[in-house]
């Protein structure tokens, strides 16, 4: 269709919430002689490209002659954008034709209140959409009478509407590359109070993107909040670690070293972690990249590299298999380190084992001691010995002579006796869920007579109180 005579307009943004509704509306415009169509989606986008058309001058191509905008798109409603671009002095009398699916009075009279240039009822054809943008061009001329020089005023209420918008749809984002190009720029303006939140969204939603928790490491900086910006660098080089990525996950470990000499080489943490996980290559990889070569593993677990002898021991008690994931770990350091070095660590490491295990038999010991004092022992648990020097009278007694470990004193306790233990480890064998935490296993043993005591205590406090 040849473009009419009498149209005024040439060039228009076509704002939709997606490209595929706005297939009728871009053949409509160009039935009715719109030859320059930019598909927009976002409602910021479109109002930044506004802003910066009519900051240089409309008259140079860059930007549009109107709008076709519909009632939704993509980061906001047209009312939302309608009114945000009414808040630029420039902008005020723009034509805007706002395209609706239905037509009632009070659409009507919104759109007077909004600041519509026109009002179009789909489906339309390409007539009613020049008369609207005849009755668009007629209201342009008359605002540009009206406001005079105020068309040339400061658009600051424009600036910060749209920097809070801006905000408030990075935090409401699902699109966690979308928020971090946005938090990135937000870095570069020092609007840390801007780029945190949106920063800490991506990370919830994208928490294996190591760039996302540099980023957020370089806003807390910015807020002067060294120790949560070094924490954030540790979490990068984890997730750098986990993805493979050795030499991003050794340049920020060297970052925090320069920055901190009291810092622990956050690599060797991490070899820590991954030989508790049974990784025990990874683990070699993270401890080899972060430097600690042969000549660093010569001195044996002295010095500087004590530390890092017991993360690595550490790591593997940790883990379910502690001999095999150490074996694991000599071999492929022997191959770095020769034979001798990985088998000083390979003693260490048995020998941190060995004690770990004399630790927790005495543990044990400690919660079972009364099982392994004998049955004599018991007898006194619930029947303590009396000061009187009178022989105990004959007759039936608490205190029944122990012939051996199925003798033990299980019945109630009496009033001003010792709460009985044995009865409380008397428990079924530990489940196998907690075979792999023998700390945690015995620690929920100890809770676990903890508790009975307890028990047994107000049960014989009521028995007292009653009688």
């Amino acid at each position: 269709m040849k473009k009419p005579e009498d149209i005024p307009f040439d060039s228009a943004f076509l704002l939709v919430r997606s490209d595929d509704m706005a297939v009728v509306d871009r053949r409509v415009l160009r039935d009715a002689g719109i030859r320059r169509i930019q598909v927009i989606s976002s409602g910021i986008e479109a109002a930044k490209k506004l802003a910066a058309a009519v900051s240089t001058g409309c008259g140079d191509g860059s930007g549009p002659d109107m709008i076709l905008c519909h009632e939704q798109l993509a980061d906001m409603s047209g009312d939302e954008f309608v009114r945000l671009v009414r808040l630029h002095p420039a902008l005020m009398p723009f034509p805007v034709i706002m395209a609706v699916a239905a037509d009632s009075p009070a659409l009507r009279a919104k759109a007077r209140e909004f600041g519509y240039s026109g009002l179009l009822i789909r489906p339309y054809a390409p007539a009613a959409l020049v008369k609207q943008i005849k009755v668009a061009a007629q209201c342009q001329t008359a605002t540009r009478a009206a406001l005079g020089d105020r068309l040339t005023a400061e658009p600051t209420r424009f600036r910060a509407a749209l920097d809070t918008v801006a905000r408030h749809r990075l935090i409401r984002s699902d699109n966690a590359d979308e928020i971090y190009r946005g938090a990135l720029l937000a870095l570069r303006q020092r609007k840390w109070d801007e780029a945190v939140p949106a920063l800490q969204r991506a990370v919830k939603l994208a928490p294996e993107n190591g760039e996302i928790l540099l980023a957020l490491a370089a806003a807390w900086r910015g807020k002067n909040d060294v120790e949560k910006s070094r924490a954030m660098l540790r979490e990068a080089v984890a997730v750098f670690v986990d993805n493979g990525a050795w030499e991003r996950a050794r340049g920020v470990s060297e970052r925090l070293l320069n920055e901190n000499a009291e810092e622990r080489p956050p690599l060797h943490n991490e070899a820590r972690r991954l030989l508790s996980l049974n990784r025990a290559e990874d683990a070699a990889k993270a401890l080899l990249c972060s430097g600690f070569g042969a000549n660093e593993a010569a001195g044996g677990p002295q010095g500087k590299n004590a530390w890092t002898y017991e993360q690595l021991a550490r790591g593997c008690m940790a883990s379910c298999e502690p001999i095999q994931t150490l074996a694991r770990l000599k071999k492929r350091l022997a191959v770095s380190w020769g034979e001798d070095c990985a088998e000083t660590l390979k003693n260490y490491v048995l020998s941190r084992i060995d004690g770990a295990e004399s630790a927790l038999a005495s543990q044990r010991l400690a919660v079972t001691g009364f099982r392994a004092a004998g049955p004599a022992f018991a007898g006194e648990v619930s029947a303590p010995k009396s000061d009187s020097p009178l022989p105990e009278p004959k007759g039936k007694s608490d205190v029944r002579p122990p012939q051996g470990r199925e003798n033990r004193v299980d019945g109630g306790m009496k009033d001003d006796d010792t709460p009985p233990v044995l009865p409380l480890l008397r428990e079924p064998a530990p489940s196998t869920a907690l075979r792999g935490f023998p700390l945690l296993r015995d620690a929920v043993a100890v809770a676990k007579v903890t508790a009975g005591l307890l028990r047994a205590e107000r049960r014989a406090g009521k028995k007292r109180t009653s009688s």
